[in-house]
C-alpha cells in the first residue's frame, strides 16, 4: 500500500521552496505543519473506510511516512540554520555583554526574560530536538551561547560540546523557540544581551 507515500511526495512539491525571508525556520515549520495536517486528515478518512484487519497496515504506512517527513523537515531546519548563520555573519559581530553591569551613571542592566523563565526555555528546547539526529549516547551535553537582540529575538546561537549533531540540534531549537524574550534594558534603552546556558539531555 503506497497511497500515503504518493500523497507525501505530492505535498512536498507544493510549498517546499516557499518565501526566502528572515523567518526561515518559521517558513519550514509552517510548511510542514500544513503538510502534516493534510496527511492526517487523509489518514482519518481512509482509516474509517477500512476493515479492522486492514487498519494496522495503514497505521504502519503512516508511521513510515511520518519518519520520512520528520527527516526532511529536519533537513529544512539545517538549511535554515546555514542561511541564518551566513546572514548573521554578514550583519556584523554579536554583542559581548554577558552580565548585569552598571554604566557610569549607575543604570543597571536588566537581563532578558523568556516567557515562563529559564525552566520554560529549557523545556521547549528539549521538546524541539529532532531525536533521531542526535546520535546514540545515553547522555549528551553542550553549552549554548546566543544573543537576545533589542526585539527579543535569538541571534548568533552557538553550541559548544563534543557531539556536533547534538550541538546543531541545540542551535536549531533556539532559533525555533515559539516565545519572544523581553529584551535586556539599561535605563530606558533596550540593548542586546549575550546568554550562556549549559544543556544536557538523557536518551532512554
Amino acid at each position: 500500500m503506497n497511497y500515503f507515500l504518493s500523497l507525501f511526495i505530492s505535498l512536498l512539491c507544493v510549498q517546499f521552496f516557499s518565501a526566502q525571508q528572515n523567518v526561515h525556520f518559521k517558513s519550514v515549520n509552517s510548511t510542514y505543519q500544513a503538510h502534516k495536517t493534510e496527511l492526517y486528515a487523509e489518514f482519518k478518512r481512509l482509516y474509517e473506510t477500512l476493515s479492522p484487519q486492514q487498519r494496522p497496515f495503514l497505521v504502519e504506512e503512516l508511521q513510515q511516512v511520518e519518519q520520512k517527513m520528520d527527516s526532511l523537515e529536519n533537513a529544512g531546519y539545517i538549511n535554515s540554520l546555514i542561511i541564518t548563520k551566513i546572514e548573521e555573519d554578514l550583519s556584523g559581530p554579536s554583542s559581548t555583554r554577558t552580565a548585569p553591569l552598571k554604566d557610569s551613571v549607575g543604570k543597571e542592566v536588566i537581563v532578558p526574560q523568556y516567557p515562563g523563565g529559564i525552566p520554560a526555555l529549557r523545556k521547549e528546547v528539549a521538546e524541539l530536538f529532532y531525536m533521531d539526529a542526535t546520535g546514540l549516547p545515553p547522555t549528551l551535553s553542550t553549552r549554548v551561547h546566543f544573543e537576545v537582540d533589542t526585539l527579543g529575538a535569538v541571534r548568533f546561537a552557538k553550541a559548544e560540546g563534543e557531539n556536533l549533531l547534538f550541538n546543531r540540534q541545540a542551535e536549531i531549537a533556539l532559533y525555533r523557540l515559539s516565545g519572544t524574550f523581553v529584551p535586556a534594558s539599561q535605563g530606558s534603552e533596550k540593548i542586546p544581551y549575550r546568554f550562556q546556558m549549559p544543556f544536557t539531555m538523557r536518551f532512554e
